[in-house]
Formats: C-alpha cells, sequence, structure tokens
C-alpha cells in the first residue's frame, strides 16, 4: 500500500470516552481512495460493476486508514459485516447520500446514516410497529428517518440475517432532544435492551450503538 495521501475534510463527532470514535467523511472518487487501498482491495474493486459502490467502499477503507491505521487490515464476518484483524477494538461503517461514517469502538457496535431529505413516509408501515408510529415524538420532524437508522442499527447489532426491522427489531422509547433511543434485540431468553445515541450533522442524521 503507498503512502497515505492527505485527508478530506472529515468530523469527529464527541463520543464516549471508552475510546469509542465516531469518524464522519464525505464520499470521494475510488480513484482518490487507491494510495490507501491494498492491491488485494484493488484488484476486488475492479470487479464491481457500479461507480457509487466503489466510491463508498474505497472511501470508508481510506478514511479508517488516514485517522486510525494506515496499516489497518480489513476482513467480513459470517453476517457480513466489516471488521478489524489484529485489533482489539469493532467497527461498524455505513454510507448514504454521498456520506461515509465509521464508528470503531471497544465492544461490538452498529452505526447507520441517512440523509434527511429521503421520503421514509412511504416505507414507514413496513419498518415500524403501529405502537412505534405513534411514540410521543412521532410528530419531530427527524422522527422517521432516525427511527429508520435506529432499526438498522439494531439489525446490525443482533447480527440475524433475516431478522424483520418492524416485528423483531423494536424501539421502546426516544428522547431525541437528548439524542437517546431504547430498543430491544431479540435473545434466547428475552428481549435484550439495547440504548442508542442520535447525532445530527448538517442533512445528515444517525444513530449508533454498542453492546
Amino acid at each position: 500500500m503507498s503512502a497515505v495521501p492527505s485527508a478530506p475534510s472529515a468530523a469527529f463527532l464527541p463520543i464516549d470516552r471508552d475510546g469509542t470514535l465516531l469518524l464522519l467523511v464525505p464520499v470521494t472518487p475510488a480513484e482518490t481512495n487507491l494510495p490507501c487501498l491494498t492491491p488485494e482491495e484493488r484488484l476486488q474493486m475492479a470487479t464491481f460493476t457500479s461507480p457509487r459502490r466503489c466510491d463508498e467502499w474505497s472511501t470508508w477503507r481510506s478514511a479508517l486508514r488516514r485517522y486510525h491505521n494506515p496499516q489497518a487490515t480489513i476482513a467480513y464476518d459470517a453476517c457480513g459485516a466489516p471488521q478489524l484483524i489484529g485489533e482489539a477494538l469493532h467497527l461498524s461503517v455505513s454510507h448514504a447520500g454521498g456520506m461515509a461514517a465509521i464508528l470503531l469502538a471497544p465492544r461490538r457496535c452498529a452505526i447507520d446514516i441517512e440523509r434527511t431529505g429521503r421520503n421514509f413516509g412511504r416505507v414507514a408501515k413496513r419498518f415500524l410497529a403501529p405502537d412505534e408510529a405513534m411514540l410521543p415524538e412521532h410528530d419531530h420532524p427527524l422522527f422517521l428517518p432516525l427511527m429508520w437508522c435506529a432499526k438498522e442499527a439494531l439489525y446490525k447489532l443482533a447480527g440475524l440475517p433475516g431478522a424483520s426491522l418492524r416485528d423483531d427489531l423494536r424501539i421502546t422509547a426516544t428522547d431525541l432532544t437528548n439524542g437517546r433511543m431504547s430498543g430491544t434485540i431479540p435473545s434466547p431468553e428475552a428481549p435484550a435492551a439495547v440504548c442508542l445515541h442520535t447525532f445530527v450533522w448538517g442533512d445528515t442524521v444517525g444513530v449508533w450503538t454498542t453492546e
């Protein structure tokens, strides 16, 4: 891998003091990210048919190496989630609308981001149960995009392929003013409680959580 070039602008959002780091970066053209990719990654990216996928896939890898570890080794677990090899930190990644988000934490973690302009009202019934759709803050202008992000973050944390966003992964309470939500994921005995954290950065919103 070549020397890491100067990095594009990035945002580090305030996060837990236990070493958890949240990084937001703009998606950049794949050719600008090549210096941060391994030869194997360059070959893999060459098999992609979507230019947007190339840009997003290469952006978060280059950002990870620019801001965290120039020699970071990335693999995937059985569920297809990215992970770091030879490091104690866990990794979660999301991208939407020209932005990429990277979450690093000492425990299993998950993040999802979206742009506020996406019309979630058209699909709300597919990912929200009736009681969730009527939570006290349901009329908040960012309620639907944050609920979508929360469901996606729960899905990533649960690691259960095929889990229903609507029926298996539940949001039980929201406190959007203070950037918090509560939810549950399936577990063998009883649903496991999960604390989620929300953030807004320009027209990007997101939800992150750790185990």
